[in-house]
């Protein structure tokens, strides 16, 4: 055999499994990371936020109304908590949890600012 198509060969053995392995690693998709048990499922977070935003803002058009404000939001947030069944410390941590992820955290506050629009619409229908 010539020299030349003996180099082509070694050049081809060496090209197809650099190329497999670059195209296999690189059309993988990522592997979703398990959420530990303890953070709140993104569905339940969205409506909490949402909720919670709501307050907020309510809270904010009568902010120089009412000088006890702070224990007014405290116990409705509390009650929002309540509602689905979480602590102030597991929703923190859920919350700390989902902003270490940039995409997770824009995720949810895509969500819920489509639920605020949401219940916007249906309090327009009314």
């Amino acid at each position: 055999m010539d020299v030349k198509v003996k180099l082509q060969k070694a050049k081809l053995w060496l090209i197809v499994p650099c190329f497999s392995v670059i195209s296999f690693t690189s059309c993988k998709e990522k592997k979703q990371e398990l959420r530990p048990t303890y953070v709140i499922a993104k569905d339940t977070m969205v409506q909490i936020l949402a909720e919670i935003h709501l307050l907020e803002s309510s809270i904010g058009i009568r902010i120089f109304e009412e000088k006890k404000i702070v224990y007014t939001r405290n116990i409705v947030k509390s009650k929002i908590y309540k509602k689905y069944g979480v602590s102030k410390e597991r929703f923190f941590k859920s919350y700390n949890y989902y902003t270490k992820n940039s995409e997770s955290i824009d995720s949810i506050y895509t969500d819920v600012i489509s639920e605020i629009s949401k219940r916007q619409f249906e309090l327009l229908k009314k």
